[in-house]
């Protein structure tokens, strides 16, 4: 994670990795606007995140929670209309497949054998919006694991970064590249990728990477 704003280290992206009964559950995730505001959003989000993982059954629940905790906090600030987009992420407990809902947000890319491919899927609503109580629950998209694939996820600092001449950062032609290597350090391989691209960093720049494994066996 790199704030826009130097010297800060909180801004309005987000992103936390949780084990809970129902398994290892992630989110990524971006807060409309910037400074204080977007600071208190961000740890009610995460806040309520850390809860949902250990009492929300699955990801729908877990949506709705968070949309009804930006919903509450929306009410009680005067002209605020809080509302986030984030990614949220479920594990089988063998790591051989995933459940992901994408909530307005860029979607995981799928590094695989030397190619990196955006997962495709339906979106739900951005966070905040008030929706999960009048749609129908969305259950999300399932992917199928192979040993050694990568899930690469990031916020729009990234995915929307542009150079002086306006063209976007080239984010699937530059990943298998970046990825060749270890997967631990690829973010930082992005991260300088991105700053040799733009020259400097305009939006909150918020990386998750995640390399699925089997369950360690118990001693």
């Amino acid at each position: 994670y790199r704030a826009a704003q130097r010297g800060t280290l909180v801004g309005g992206d987000f992103f936390d990795v949780r084990r809970g009964p129902g398994g290892v559950r992630a989110v990524i995730g971006d807060v409309q606007g910037h400074g204080l505001a977007a600071v208190s959003t961000v740890a009610a989000l995460l806040g309520s995140f850390r809860e949902a993982v250990l009492d929300r059954p699955g990801l729908p629940e877990m949506v709705a929670a968070l949309d009804r905790r930006l919903v509450v906090d929306s009410a009680e600030v005067r002209h605020a209309e809080l509302f986030a987009t984030a990614v949220l992420l479920e594990f089988s407990g063998d790591a051989r497949s995933v459940r992901i809902v994408t909530c307005g947000h860029p979607p995981p890319i799928l590094l695989r054998a030397g190619a990196a491919t955006e997962i495709a899927l339906v979106p739900w609503t951005p966070l905040g919006l008030g929706l999960s109580d009048t749609l129908p629950p969305h259950d999300g998209h399932i992917e199928r694991l192979l040993p050694g694939d990568v899930l690469f996820l990031a916020s729009d600092g990234v995915t929307e970064a542009r150079d002086t001449d306006g063209m976007f950062y080239p984010l699937l032609d530059r990943l298998p590249l970046l990825a060749a290597h270890d997967p631990a350090a690829l973010a930082d391989r992005v991260l300088a990728d991105v700053l040799a691209h733009c020259g400097t960093i305009r939006d909150d720049v918020t990386m998750l990477v995640l390399t699925p494994g089997p369950p360690e066996p118990d001693r």
